[in-house]
């Protein structure tokens, strides 16, 4: 697992193995991010969310609350999830 620089993680997230989080990433509480899962630079994984295994999360994308990132998907830079969604 690699924290990168600057990012802040809250209370009860699960972090499984060979996991890359990005600089500045901000992921919030009750947060689930599964096996090889990549989070970029300047990312906010908002409350209750879940990134699958092996899924891709570029710079400055947010996730919305209790939205799911199914694995292997790819979020582009930019993108804004919305709260509830299934990114397949």
């Amino acid at each position: 697992m690699a924290i990168g620089a600057g990012s802040r993680l809250e209370q009860r997230v699960t972090i499984g193995n060979s996991v890359a989080i990005g600089d500045q990433a901000d992921i919030r509480r009750n947060v689930v991010i599964d096996d090889r899962a990549s989070i970029g630079p300047l990312v906010i994984v908002f409350a209750g969310a879940r990134i699958g295994a092996n899924a891709i999360v570029e710079m400055g994308a947010r996730i919305g609350r209790r939205a799911t990132v199914l694995p292997g998907a790819v979020v582009p830079a930019g993108t804004r999830v919305p709260p509830g969604a299934i990114v397949p």
